[in-house]
Formats: C-alpha cells, sequence, structure tokens
C-alpha cells in the first residue's frame, strides 16, 4: 500500500464512474477539494472549454465508464483526477493519445510545470521532446536511451518515427 501511494496512474484505458465530472476528479484527492483547487485541475488538464460546452459543467453525470464523453475527455478528466492526487510521482501511460496538437502542447506544459516526477508513455515524440531522460522499448526491451536531441541523432527508429510525425 505504502509503494501504491507514491503513485498517481492514469492508464491507456482510462476509468471513469457514473458520477459527475466534479466526482471523478475528486476521488483521485486526499481531502475534499474547494471549487479553486477544481477549477485549477480542470485547466491544468486543458477541460475548461469542454466543461463550459456541458449544460451542467462540472455537475455533468458522465454515464457508466464516462461513455458519454470523448476519448480524449475521459483522458483529460482521468489526467485530472490524477493531479488532484497527492502522490509524488505520476505515471501516465498514452494520456495524449487522443488530443489534438495544441492540446498535447497544454498539458505538456502544464505537467512539467508540476514539479513532480513524471513518466510518460507516449507514441508521440512531440510529446517526449522536452523529457529529461527517454527510452525506446522493443518488445519490453530498452533498446536506446537518451534526450530528444541525442535520440535524433544517434537512434535511427527514434529519427525516422520523428520524420513521419513531422509530414503529418
Amino acid at each position: 500500500e505504502s509503494y501504491r501511494e507514491n503513485f498517481a496512474v492514469v492508464p491507456e484505458r482510462p476509468f471513469l464512474f457514473s458520477e459527475t465530472i466534479a466526482q471523478n476528479i475528486e476521488m483521485g484527492a486526499s481531502e475534499p477539494l474547494s471549487d479553486e483547487a477544481l477549477d485549477t485541475l480542470i485547466k491544468k488538464s486543458a477541460l475548461t472549454v469542454d466543461i463550459a460546452a456541458f449544460r451542467d459543467g462540472v455537475k455533468t453525470v458522465i454515464g457508466p465508464r464516462g461513455l458519454t464523453l470523448s476519448g480524449g475527455q475521459r483522458e483529460r478528466v482521468t489526467l485530472a483526477r490524477a493531479l488532484a492526487s497527492p502522490a509524488p510521482i505520476l505515471l501516465l501511460d498514452d494520456v495524449l493519445a487522443s488530443v489534438d496538437a495544441i492540446t498535447e502542447e497544454t498539458l505538456i506544459t502544464h505537467l512539467y510545470q508540476e514539479g513532480r516526477a513524471t513518466l510518460l508513455v507516449s507514441n508521440r515524440v512531440s510529446a517526449l521532446a522536452r523529457a529529461n531522460l527517454i527510452l525506446i522499448l522493443d518488445e519490453g526491451k530498452i533498446i536506446a536511451l537518451g534526450t530528444h536531441d541525442f535520440l535524433l541523432d544517434h537512434n535511427e527508429l527514434y529519427r525516422s518515427i520523428a520524420n513521419r510525425e513531422k509530414r503529418r
């Protein structure tokens, strides 16, 4: 249990409860959130515009497993829940898979401002570019590690993925 308390996890397939958006976010907190704290988490998770579009705002009930939300909205509500946690380490498994490039940049900027150790699993080079250390895995084995610039210069696989991503 003490090991798990150190991690706030956002899994690749986010799970939400048939509760309000606010209640889903608050589940990560160790104590009730003030309206200001909830607003801050919503901003950090790039959900402000989405929530404003819902008739009931943060009091919108999202249905079983959050199916009334888009994939990107589910990811970001789950991210807000992780950010509400006092855990010193964030483990984010492909949390940016369903967001556009502008939202991705906003989220990455907020994550760097968090000041927590963050383990980010991603297939997007753009999401990894500012990381202190990038590990490239192939079938569960580390095949390369380094900074973004180092890997661009020294790893053909990383360079080819980055080039492919630029062309999109």
